[in-house]
């Protein structure tokens, strides 16, 4: 923490003692609600009332996950054409067009 007059209270090395992670951790499983438990990933997202569509590209285990967040009245998860409660990575091919829609 700095003590100098310009600068009082400032901290310089915030990015390096772990904030950066606990920001990625966040926004994946709080914000965007992707969260992978064992083989299992689940998405539940937590935006704001005013987002109507967001797109993101993730990587989890070396598969790629292509998802779309789209709001709707009722919340599901499409997975390559297919009505699903969660993603089994396991039974992944690599790229993989995931739907979310959230109420």
């Amino acid at each position: 923490v700095y003590s100098s007059s310009d600068h009082p209270g400032r901290a310089g090395w915030s990015w390096y003692t772990g904030s950066a992670a606990w920001l990625k951790y966040s926004m994946t499983e709080d914000f965007l609600g992707v969260k992978k438990r064992g083989n299992k990933i689940y998405i539940a997202p937590c935006f704001p009332q005013s987002f109507r569509e967001l797109k993101c590209k993730m990587v989890i285990d070396g598969k790629t996950l292509h998802i779309s967040f789209l709001r709707a009245e009722k919340a599901r998860l499409i997975v390559n054409g297919q009505t699903k409660d969660h993603i089994d990575i396991r039974e992944t091919e690599g790229d993989e067009e995931i739907i979310c829609y959230f109420t």
